[in-house]
């Protein structure tokens, strides 16, 4: 009933609103024509043509007035009535509220009175059942397995009674169950040393507050622990440098007025991670092929801030280990192993890094031996990322390490722009790698020529 009353109300609504559209648009269209009158008689110079068309707007005036006393009527009337469908619906739903609070005051009451009986039915078994035992439990489930039995043979009279007494039983099981566990774990708290009294919310507690307690002072030792690593970063500025009597890759200058440094020999452009052609396709070769450069093409360079998501890096942040160089999509493995072996001596790669800090004007130096020459290769903290999230963060491409620090990266750096760009140092052998990086000379041994140990123990002395 309620519903098709609904569905009433809202023919008659559209109704409503289909005439007041009509009326509204009838009126539009009335001042249009008044408009265009008017307008007529300000542009016409002919005396008696302008006197007719005065004549023809007093007229329509005249009849767009009555029109609108009539429409204005109307329109009240359907105001009235949309009013009278408003109020229907508004009784309707305070009746619909009410309906509902007296349904959810019932159901309060309904579970305050089952409460209510359960702990008095408590009261009255805890009494009865003060020294409740195992065994009382089990004569109480003998009585309700045979209930269950019985009910399948109970006749409908009887049912409700039946129901009623079958109820308590499972109530009274209840009851007993939690009577003889809690009497064991009372037994369990006195043997332990534990108080029974004391209530379990308490003792979780206390434990709580321990737990917050010990995770506040490993809170606060990691953040002064944090504090001191950002105060003993060390930013080194180019003005203090002596580069004079250094030979420098390429003769590169630099300036030192406090600009940031931009390495115009090695532009963060994509030349410089692969040669490209014309069309600005990459160029490919017999070291290098499709797979080895895949994904190139979304690469973009970004200051080291950025790359490493923290101004807190550092050249050498936590020491020097071979744990610290991760691979990228890259394959210079050669180089890298190479760079890993030297880790086990950490003295030969510091002595690679002129600034061995992290620098004010994002300008970095790696020596490495040229044709027999040590050289310093200057290079600047752009490198190549993939972007993600939107932009909001990158990834780094190429070699990277655990921390925030920027040794093998600036490495590698280095190696590249020695070759003319990233792709050319693909694939090597870790003699080439080995000889650039250390004074010593380096050579291969082939393993499977060796006949026996007499010849290995001579080739490794």
């Amino acid at each position: 009933m309620k519903k098709k009353e609904e569905l009433k109300r809202k023919e008659i609504e559209n109704k409503i609103n289909n005439e007041i559209n009509i009326i509204n648009n009838e009126r539009e269209k009335r001042e249009k024509i008044i408009n265009e009158y008017e307008k007529k008689i300000e542009n016409e110079n002919n005396i008696f043509r302008k006197k007719n068309l005065e004549e023809k707007y007093e007229n329509i005036k005249k009849d767009d007035i009555k029109k609108k006393e009539d429409e204005n009527k109307k329109l009240l009337e359907l105001k009235k009535k949309m009013e009278k469908i408003n109020k229907e619906r508004k009784i309707i739903k305070e009746e619909e509220e009410k309906k509902e609070e007296k349904i959810r005051k019932e159901r309060k009451e309904k579970r305050k009175l089952k409460q209510e009986e359960l702990e008095k039915l408590k009261k009255i078994l805890i009494k009865k059942i003060d020294n409740a035992t195992p065994s009382d439990l089990a004569i109480l489930n003998e009585k309700i397995k045979k209930c269950e039995k019985l009910k399948k043979t109970i006749p409908n009279e009887k049912i409700d009674n039946f129901n009623n007494y079958y109820n308590d039983l499972l109530k009274q099981q209840e009851i007993l169950n939690e009577i003889i566990q809690k009497k064991k774990s009372e037994e369990l708290a006195k043997k332990l040393g534990y108080d029974p009294k004391k209530d379990i919310n308490e003792i979780k507690e206390e434990r709580l507050k321990l737990m917050d307690i010990e995770d506040e002072k490993i809170i606060k030792k990691n953040k002064l622990e944090e504090q001191k690593k950002r105060e003993n970063t060390q930013i080194v500025s180019l003005e203090n440098m002596n580069l004079s009597e250094i030979k420098i890759f390429k003769n590169q200058k630099i300036s030192k007025k406090g600009e940031m440094f931009k390495d115009d020999l090695f532009k963060p452009i994509r030349e410089n991670l692969c040669e490209i052609n014309k069309k600005g396709d990459w160029i490919l070769n017999e070291k290098i092929n499709k797979n080895d450069i895949l994904g190139w093409e979304k690469i973009k360079w970004v200051r080291a801030e950025i790359a490493l998501n923290t101004k807190n890096f550092q050249v050498f942040y936590d020491g020097i280990s071979s744990n610290d160089i991760q691979q990228g999509k890259l394959g210079d493995c050669y180089f890298l192993s190479s760079v890993s072996a030297l880790t086990q001596f950490p003295k030969l790669i510091t002595r690679l890094f002129y600034f061995k800090e992290k620098s004010e004007q994002n300008c970095y130096g790696c020596f490495l031996r040229i044709n027999g020459i040590w050289q310093l290769i200057l290079i600047d903290d752009f490198f190549p990322v993939y972007p993600s999230n939107n932009n909001k963060s990158y990834n780094i491409v190429f070699s990277s390490t655990n921390s925030n620090e920027i040794w093998v990266m600036l490495l590698e750096k280095a190696w590249a722009k020695v070759n003319g760009n990233y792709a050319r140092i693909i694939s090597g052998e870790p003699t080439e790698a080995l000889d650039i990086l250390t004074d010593a000379y380096s050579y291969k041994i082939n393993l499977s020529n060796i006949k026996n140990d007499e010849e290995e123990k001579n080739i490794i002395k």
